[in-house]
C-alpha cells in the first residue's frame, strides 16, 4: 500500500499521465514505458504517482514517492509529511500487536535485548515490513541508526 504526502502538488501536464477511479478514489498514474506482449499487443507499464484531490481547480493531487522518482528534483525526507491510507493506520498495527502478544514474542525480545527501545524498534520495523512488503524500509533505517547513535552517547 502506498503512502501519500499530506500536501498537494499540481498534476503533471505530460502525455503519459492518466487517471483511474477505484472505489471512491481517483488515482493518478504515469506510464513510463510500453512493451509488446507475447501475442503482439502493446501493454503500458505504469506506476501510481498520487491521489486526486476532490473538487480542486486547477487539478491537484497528493503525491507519493513515485511522483518524486519521475517528476521532482529532490525527494522530501520528513516522514511526518506522509499521510497513510486510512485502512493501514490502525488495523494492521492491532493485528500485529495481537500476534506478538499471543506468541509472547515481546517477552522473548525483552529477554534477549533487555532494552525497551531496541525491542520497540525491532517490532516497529517488523510491522512496517509486513504492511509495506514491497518497500525497502527507507524511513526506518534512518530512525534506527539515529536512535542507536543516541543510545551509545
Amino acid at each position: 500500500m502506498a503512502a501519500y504526502y499530506n500536501y498537494t502538488v499540481p498534476i503533471p501536464e505530460v502525455k503519459n499521465v492518466t487517471q483511474k477511479r477505484i472505489g471512491n478514489t481517483v488515482y493518478i498514474y504515469y506510464t513510463y514505458k510500453r512493451t509488446r506482449s507475447k501475442n503482439g499487443k502493446i501493454a503500458p507499464l505504469s506506476n501510481t504517482i498520487g491521489k486526486l484531490v476532490p473538487d480542486s481547480d486547477p487539478p491537484m493531487m497528493y503525491p507519493n514517492l513515485n511522483y518524486y522518482t519521475y517528476f521532482a528534483e529532490s525527494t522530501p525526507t520528513a516522514v511526518s509529511d506522509i499521510k497513510h491510507d486510512a485502512t493501514i493506520v490502525l488495523g494492521p498495527y492491532m493485528a500485529f500487536q495481537k500476534i506478538v502478544s499471543d506468541n509472547q514474542l515481546d517477552v522473548a525480545l525483552k529477554q534477549a535485548f533487555r532494552d525497551a527501545t531496541t525491542v520497540e524498534m525491532i517490532l516497529d520495523a517488523a510491522a512496517y515490513e509486513i504492511v509495506n512488503e514491497t518497500c525497502a524500509m527507507k524511513f526506518f533505517r534512518k530512525r534506527i541508526i539515529d536512535t542507536r547513535c543516541q543510545l551509545l552517547i
